[in-house]
């Protein structure tokens, strides 16, 4: 599901959103796991956001339009 190994901030959240919270449970701490949950989320959706509006027109190998 990482598709993005090359970038290491959004496979980094990637990561954390989704085995995170799960480890910290199986370890008993499920409040931990909430807060981990909680702020991985947004972190995640905003670094897939990134990659995908943001970092192609950053791209020097992109063509120009005009």
């Amino acid at each position: 599901m990482i598709a993005d190994f090359g970038r290491p901030m959004p496979a980094l959240t990637e990561v954390m959103a989704g085995i995170g919270p799960r480890l910290l449970r199986r370890q008993g701490r499920s409040g931990p796991a909430r807060v981990v949950g909680f702020a991985t989320g947004p972190l995640n959706a905003m670094t897939r956001l990134g990659e995908r509006r943001l970092m192609p027109p950053a791209d020097p190998k992109r063509r120009r339009r005009g």
